[in-house]
């Protein structure tokens, strides 16, 4: 049985669900290596572009777009993420905390991989959830039943906007 079959036969497996894969690997991926600063730089520009688009909403060129199953909400919300991505990181905005602890080099550095591992699968997480929130119905509609279960829904919303939260705070 090869990769095209086994999509075929289970419902629960699908394209979409192999991307999230994919991004939570990459996300993954980008925090074991850029480690927890700026991992929670990522996270810090996430929420903010949530808050922009909630309280400012889409401008009124960009609701004019046809983007296909994309709404010009997903859009203005990736621009402003990138956007405050990019300054944030060029403005060097320094989010270290320093231990109390005198550990060794080698595994402080190991600790600081693996907290930033943690904090790059939360921040892939938040990104599908906000970027899924902000999806047209049909486009929700034609997402695995994985999919679905993991990312939208409104008690999984809340737990995907707090749980990086929650990580953060336990380790610190």
């Amino acid at each position: 049985m090869n990769l095209a079959n086994l999509l075929k036969a289970t419902p629960l497996v699908s394209w979409d669900f192999l991307m999230i894969l994919g991004i939570f690997l990459f996300f993954s991926v980008l925090g074991f290596f850029w480690k927890k600063k700026r991992m929670l730089t990522i996270i810090l520009s996430l929420y903010l572009a949530r808050l922009f688009l909630a309280l400012f909403g889409a401008p009124a060129f960009a609701k004019d777009l046809k983007l296909g199953p994309l709404t010009p909400e997903v859009v203005v919300f990736w621009v402003f993420f990138i956007a405050l991505f990019l300054l944030f990181a060029a403005g060097g905005i320094a989010m270290s905390a320093s231990s109390g602890k005198k550990e060794s080099k080698s595994k402080k550095a190991r600790y600081k991989s693996i907290k930033g591992l943690a904090y790059g699968f939360f921040s892939a997480g938040l990104f599908l959830n906000l970027s899924l929130a902000l999806m047209s119905a049909t486009f929700i509609s034609d997402l695995s039943v994985l999919g679905k279960n993991i990312f939208t829904g409104e008690i999984v919303n809340i737990a995907w906007t707090i749980i990086p939260l929650v990580i953060m705070f336990f380790l610190k």
